[in-house]
């Protein structure tokens, strides 16, 4: 094994439990961003592991060879339609689950930007705020995150002038500067002067497809988390 991809033994929560910077300065570095490519190439990373607006950061990447080597390695895909996802998974709603599991299911999948129980990150909801809402709205809310949005939950797109680009909700906006709240707790200042664009997508920083690393037990353990703080 070449040693830059010797960290691909480690699980990418497990990496981000020792560092929550390590991301953004691989994605910032052309290099970086064809080691990390390459490791999900390999399959050493899931890219479903990766935090919210990842595969978008490297798709848009601004060097030319990282972009190419990301439509290659992660080339897009028309999602599933929601509601027959919502349809295939609602035997769920009748399973027993195990909190315990699904506490697991929350560090690895969900922690990088909900809080539970004074842990993980807040860039969602804490997932108590979940917990009164029924089942059906939760498998609903994680299967089709986009269907309602908070506004202050609304992702943006920031780009700076010199082409970096960086995906979160808006931790605060002032006059003079935004800060950029991004999964693992990780919160960017910009000075308004440095920022060349800043686009809402109206939309959740929570991607699609979830679906993809939790199959129906592993949903019914995840609910059973939730209904349990």
């Amino acid at each position: 094994m070449r040693p830059e991809l010797a960290f691909v033994t480690v699980t990418w929560s497990m990496l981000f439990a020792l560092c929550a910077e390590a991301l953004p300065a691989i994605l910032g570095a052309d290099g970086g961003a064809l080691v990390l490519l390459e490791a999900i190439g390999k399959g050493g990373i899931d890219v479903t592991s990766l935090p919210p607006g990842s595969v978008d950061r490297l798709r848009g990447h601004p060097a030319d060879q990282v972009r190419a080597r990301a439509a290659e390695v992660i080339p897009e895909e028309k999602p599933e339609p929601r509601e027959a996802v919502l349809a295939r998974y609602q035997p769920v709603l009748a399973m027993k689950g195990e909190a315990a599991r699904g506490a697991v299911t929350y560090t690895q999948l969900c922690s990088g930007c909900h809080r539970a129980g004074g842990r993980g990150f807040a860039a969602g909801p804490d997932m108590e705020s979940f917990k009164g809402a029924g089942r059906e709205a939760l498998l609903t809310g994680i299967l089709d995150p986009n269907r309602q949005v908070a506004p202050p939950y609304f992702a943006y797109t920031v780009t700076l002038g010199g082409g970096e680009v960086l995906a979160g909700i808006l931790a605060r906006e002032t006059t003079a500067d935004l800060a950029v709240r991004q999964a693992f707790g990780l919160e960017r200042t910009i000075l308004r002067k440095d920022v060349a664009s800043m686009e809402s997508t109206r939309r959740s920083l929570m991607p699609e497809g979830l679906e993809g690393a939790l199959g129906p037990k592993d949903m019914a353990d995840l609910l059973a988390f939730i209904e349990s703080l």
